[in-house]
Order: structure tokens, then sequence, then C-alpha cells
């Protein structure tokens, strides 16, 4: 694996992967999450519009968002689209709340967290907490702004 300082390619990242999918097969079936069903073109443009809004929020190469949620696709986004710009995702487990959530997100250095809407309640008494955390993007639910 290249250091953080240097260039990938994108063919190198999970990103590419996808999008060589996209090309060979963009009507192929991607993810299938319940009713939910995205082809290899949809999730690549997915992925490219995440890593956008991530760029548009400040997210640099190096830097960590955190997910937490119970599974959930826009968890695949995410890590995707942070990889594709040389990000990194800490996806942490939903049972984690309180001084451990501090510390988890406190660690691993995160300026965004993107939280499911069912979880969203049990964050907003710690974020405060946590250094350096620029953002709350709530996933799923009427509450979405993902």
């Amino acid at each position: 694996m290249p250091p953080a300082d240097t260039e990938t390619s994108t063919a190198e990242t999970l990103a590419g992967f996808v999008e060589q999918h996209a090309q060979r097969r963009p009507d192929g079936i991607a993810i299938r999450y319940g009713d939910l069903q995205w082809s290899w073109a949809d999730w690549a443009s997915r992925i490219r519009r995440a890593a956008g809004a991530l760029r548009a929020a400040g997210v640099q190469r190096g830097q960590c968002v955190a997910f937490l949620d119970k599974n959930h696709p826009a968890c695949l986004e995410v890590l995707f689209a942070a990889a594709s710009m040389g990000a990194v995702t800490t996806v942490v487990n939903w049972r984690v709340i309180g001084d451990e959530l501090v510390h988890v997100l406190d660690d691993c250095g995160a300026r965004l967290l993107f939280v499911g809407a069912e979880l969203q309640p049990s964050v907003e008494s710690v974020v405060s907490r946590v250094a350096g955390l620029e953002r709350i993007v709530v996933v799923g639910g009427d509450a979405d702004e993902y």
C-alpha cells in the first residue's frame, strides 16, 4: 500500500473497482438492500456525488469521517467515497454510546459523523465533547441529510 502522501490511481481504489464494473456492466446489480437495488452505474454515480459532498464539507486526503448506524447502504457510499479521495472512514458499532463513543471519535479524529436517524438522539449529548468534530450528517428516516 502506498504511503498516505502519494497519489493512488483511481483503478487501485475501492471506488475504482466500482467504476470499472460500471463501465463493463452498467446495468448489472451492484447493491441489494431490502427493496433497494442499485446498478453498478447508479452506485458509481452515488459514490462520485458523495465524494463531492465530502470535499465540499472540507474533508481532505488523510482525514477521517465516521459512520454510526445499523446496516445501511449509505455506509458503503461513505466508505467508498472517502477511499476515492484518500480519506478514511471509521465505522462505529451502533451499540457504542456515551464516553466510549467520545473516545472512538476522538481517537480516529473524525471531522464528520454520519449517524442513522434512529441513533441521532443517543449522540446529541456527547458530540460537543468530541474535539475536531465539525458536523453531524443524519442518514435514513425523514431527517435524511445525506
